[in-house]
């Protein structure tokens, strides 16, 4: 990718921006109803004594704690820079709804970079190189968030020659790059969405996150 706008990273005008299933099983109940109703026609009913006592029994918790607001937004960040990383290993199957909110600076930039991606024949090779991102701070203001993380990126960019092999693919970038960015999210129908990102840090060729 180009480490202007490539990887998980994309830059816009000088700016930096970057599920388990529930299984219910209903049994059917054991009994037949003719059963049941033979059952209850053959017991006396002694009306002074029919109602149970009630105890009140004490409030149950599953023993789980509620994440916090903090961690669902870095939850949400992480679940959107992993679909962006998809995106460079098959850039015309881009997810953009799971990567940023539609319209924003971050939606753009992904959809620019991804077209540059397409139209030049470029894509991520599995197995060479990687993207590694630690959050390092969530700052929660109402519906708005501020994320701090640093991204270390080694992801090899090849120009792919034909889709039977990676015979003939060129390197295109192979460079590495780490920088530290301050990400803008919004909460929008439950979910934390990335708008835009600010550039805070840069080291190329190196690891500024010690990873």
């Amino acid at each position: 990718m180009l480490r202007a706008a490539r990887s998980v990273i994309p830059v816009f005008c000088g700016a930096m921006v970057v599920c388990g299933g529930l299984f219910v099983s209903c049994a059917r109940d054991s009994h037949p109803l003719s059963d049941l109703d033979g059952s209850l026609q053959s017991q006396s009913v002694d009306e002074t004594n029919s109602l149970p006592s009630i105890v009140s029994a004490p409030p149950t918790t599953s023993g789980v704690p509620v994440p916090s607001v903090e961690d669902h937004v870095r939850s949400d960040f992480v679940a959107a820079m992993a679909a962006r990383e998809k995106c460079d290993y098959k850039p015309d199957a881009c997810d953009f709804a799971a990567v940023s909110a539609q319209g924003s600076e971050m939606d753009l930039v992904t959809r620019q970079t991804m077209t540059m991606y397409t139209d030049n024949n470029l894509r991520a090779v599995a197995g060479r190189g990687d993207v590694l991102i630690r959050v390092e701070s969530v700052k929660v203001s109402g519906s708005d968030a501020a994320l701090v993380s640093c991204v270390f990126d080694t992801e090899v960019i090849v120009d792919v020659g034909r889709a039977s092999g990676a015979f003939d693919d060129v390197v295109f970038d192979d460079s590495q790059r780490s920088d530290r960015v301050r990400w803008r999210l919004e909460l929008a129908d439950g979910s934390w969405r990335i708008i835009s990102g600010e550039r805070l840090q840069t080291l190329t060729g190196g690891d500024l996150c010690d990873f």
